[in-house]
């Protein structure tokens, strides 16, 4: 490989490396687990330990058969995986009505 070639792949691994070290807005939630990867909300204090008697209402809920998957949030969309006829799906949906937006194939059902 040529001084040339390795100096334009060095500066754009500079460029990916200083747009992506920046950690997201509090609210967003967008990759599996969240910005840190750990499935911890640095921003959410004073959690409940249980749900009230009149606590939140369930807003909608999506069948989506075994679950064992995070969530991602970001822009209005949920993006999360689901098992159905036989196969694994990446699924987006509207993070306000859980409406489907697209959903791909990912492999075969997992058991």
């Amino acid at each position: 490989m040529s001084a040339r070639v390795l100096a334009g792949f060095a500066a754009c691994v500079l460029v990916v490396l200083s747009t992506t070290g920046q950690l997201p807005a509090a609210d967003e939630w967008n990759q599996f687990l969240g910005p840190q990867r750990n499935g911890i909300a640095p921003s959410a204090t004073g959690l409940l330990d249980s749900w009230p008697a009149n606590g939140p209402k369930e807003v909608w809920r999506v069948p989506s058969g075994v679950g064992m998957s995070g969530m991602a949030i970001s822009g209005g969309s949920l993006c999360t995986l689901v098992q159905k006829d036989g196969q694994q799906w990446l699924v987006a949906l509207d993070a306000l009505t859980g409406k489907q937006q697209w959903e791909t194939a990912l492999a075969p059902e997992y058991k």
